[in-house]
């Protein structure tokens, strides 16, 4: 072991100096006790419960105890007993406690013991088949080596191991916020884009052949004329009104609905039950795969069986999708497919007739 000459390598078994104590605090079922758990550990905070409410027997621990977990070691659980309450400390047998008598830094081990290394010794030699069964073995971690700074350093260790991942913990709240104001920016962009402006300079410097109320006309002609599709129930032409009153729009612009200009078609799901249904060669899109993004493959296919068996409809390249159903990250999402696919049931497809 590499370590600074003034150090020295040691081991759990040369300086803990704890005698084992348990307690079966149902015997005592009106006590209260400072439970330091496995499960509670996520919280960093103990749990204050009835011995009554307590099942099995507990060790005593007391303030300042280092407690290291055997059950699960990839896991890195190392925590400190403090002092809460009043109340008598106890531990699942699930910890490893060290006490050391004042003598070490408890917070130095607790750097120590959560270090790769350590954590690389602990899952060397466990017991158990595997995962969450797996235990770290006492009488061996107790002969691991790690180094050993002089007190003074060790103190110096710890303040500056705190101030870094106090930092640490300030960037990550700060990135735990990214998404949401990600998603802010978006919503602010896209508001920007949908009133004109985003491209305000740009159409100050632009002279237009062709307004948005010109350009609804001439799909609406062009529909007519070409007779690509029947014109949807409801379809008001051109002169329909909208009460829209959100933000005024530019002088060259025009308010549409969707069925002004195009399409809007929903898809279906063949039978799962039936094999010969599915793992063609038709791409077919889930509500799921709907998430703001370009769609170039799918997850699922369909064959041309599957196809006249359901409501599925192979929608052309360019087609917008807007999911319908879903969970809350899914639902209003939209994609735009850059290949040939059908859709479930779930998603709606705005076809357009350009």
């Amino acid at each position: 072991m590499n370590i600074p000459k003034n150090w020295v390598a040691t081991t759990l078994s040369e300086i803990n100096i704890r005698e084992s104590s348990g307690i079966e605090p149902a015997r005592f079922p009106d006590e209260i006790f400072e439970l330091y758990s496995v499960p509670s550990f996520d919280s960093n905070e103990p749990e204050i419960v009835k011995g009554s409410e307590i099942g099995s027997s507990k060790q005593i621990v007391d303030e300042g105890d280092v407690l290291v977990c055997k059950i699960n070691p990839r896991i890195n659980r190392v925590w400190i007993v403090g002092n809460r309450t009043k109340h008598k400390k106890i531990a699942s047998s699930e910890w490893i406690v060290v006490n050391t008598g004042g003598k070490i830094d408890s917070n130095y081990l607790r750097y120590e013991f959560s270090a790769p290394f350590f954590r690389q010794l602990l899952e060397s030699e466990v017991s158990g088949v595997g995962g969450s069964l797996t235990r770290a073995r006492p009488k061996l971690v107790e002969h691991y080596k790690f180094p050993l700074a002089p007190l003074s350093e060790q103190k110096r260790i710890v303040a500056k191991l705190d101030s870094l991942f106090g930092h640490l913990d300030q960037l990550k709240a700060r990135l735990e916020n990214i998404p949401v104001l990600l998603k802010q920016f978006r919503q602010a962009v896209l508001t920007q884009a949908v009133n004109g402006k985003l491209t305000e300079e740009w159409r100050e410097e632009k002279s237009f052949s062709e307004t948005g109320i010109q350009l609804l006309q001439r799909i609406e002609k062009e529909i007519k004329e070409e007779n690509k599709t029947k014109l949807p129930r409801g379809y008001r032409g051109h002169e329909y009104l909208i009460e829209y009153d959100q933000f005024v729009l530019p002088d060259e612009w025009s308010l549409a609905v969707v069925d002004k200009i195009g399409v809007v078609q929903i898809g279906g799901t063949p039978s799962r039950s039936q094999l010969s249904y599915w793992n063609g060669n038709i791409k077919w899109v889930s509500s799921g795969e709907v998430d703001n993004s370009r769609i170039k493959d799918t997850t699922e296919s369909i064959t041309k069986t599957g196809l006249e068996s359901s409501s599925v409809k192979v929608l052309p390249k360019g087609t917008v999708l807007v999911a319908m159903i879903g969970e809350g990250k899914t639902r209003g999402q939209s994609s735009i497919l850059e290949i040939e696919a059908g859709t479930n049931q779930n998603v709606a497809a705005i076809v357009t007739n350009k």
